[in-house]
């Protein structure tokens, strides 16, 4: 049940907000969360910056992506 993952409650309570996550595949990205999706199990975020150069970052002009929570380590509210 994905409201019991804190990192799910953080980012709900918290959409529109500005994060920096970490993901399983060492990834640190500081992004904005714009919805949380509980029947999915990910949410979507615009990508601010990353710690990883990746072709697809480079060419998308709007960048939005989506991760599942089961692929996120950590998630810090910027101040």
């Amino acid at each position: 049940m994905i409201q019991t993952n804190p990192h799910y409650t953080l980012l709900k309570n918290n959409e529109g907000k500005v994060f920096r996550l970490a993901f399983a595949d060492g990834e640190v990205a500081t992004a904005r969360v714009v919805h949380v999706d509980d029947e999915y199990e990910d949410f979507i975020y615009d990508l601010i910056s990353s710690t990883i150069c990746r072709e697809h970052y480079q060419d998308k002009e709007h960048k939005s992506y989506v991760a599942k929570f089961s692929d996120l380590i950590s998630a810090e509210l910027e101040k």
